[in-house]
């Protein structure tokens, strides 16, 4: 987690002083063998800390990697709009970013997604706190139904994977 937060981009900006310039992503894959079945239960914790969206003043590089977040924001956005509306399957634009890409198993199906959603109660900050509330309000919306994972193992599970 530390070394991944030390190679965050950051860039000042009149709102946030160490404002994150790109998007964290903290996946835990958990396995646990059965042997007496000959499966395995898998889990994915999935931890996302997203970029803020807020116009930058740094660099023309800072400007560019401000419209690689927002672009990603934005397909975000749609993924989940269309769950939101009780969409199933395939999401046509699902792959249209890195960010919903690694996030695509978190909506809709076989998930039990949480959103956490951080907003400024200040009148300057009232468009990014409505953006992100209406972030939130479509995360709520979106129907899951969780299960367990489990799965034949072909192999026996690699004890030198194991966290220690």
């Amino acid at each position: 987690v530390e070394l991944g937060n030390s190679r965050r981009q950051v860039c000042p900006n009149g709102k946030n002083s160490i404002s994150s310039r790109s998007h964290s992503i903290l996946q835990l894959v958990l396995t646990q063998a059965d042997a007496a079945e000959g499966k395995e239960l898998r889990s994915i914790v999935t931890l996302v800390d997203l970029a803020g969206s807020e116009r930058v003043d740094c660099t023309e590089q800072a400007f560019g990697e401000s419209r690689t977040i927002n672009r990603s924001l934005l397909t975000l956005g749609r993924v989940l709009n269309y769950y939101a509306a009780g969409n199933v399957g395939r999401v046509p634009f699902l792959r249209d970013s890195k960010l919903t890409r690694l996030l695509g198993h978190c909506f809709g199906g076989n998930a039990r997604t949480y959103m956490l959603a951080t907003v400024v109660a200040t009148p300057a900050a009232v468009r990014d706190s409505t953006f992100t509330l209406d972030y939130a309000q479509s995360a709520m919306l979106i129907a899951t139904a969780p299960r367990i994972n489990r799965r034949r193992h072909r192999r026996p599970i690699d004890r030198s994977q194991q966290v220690r």
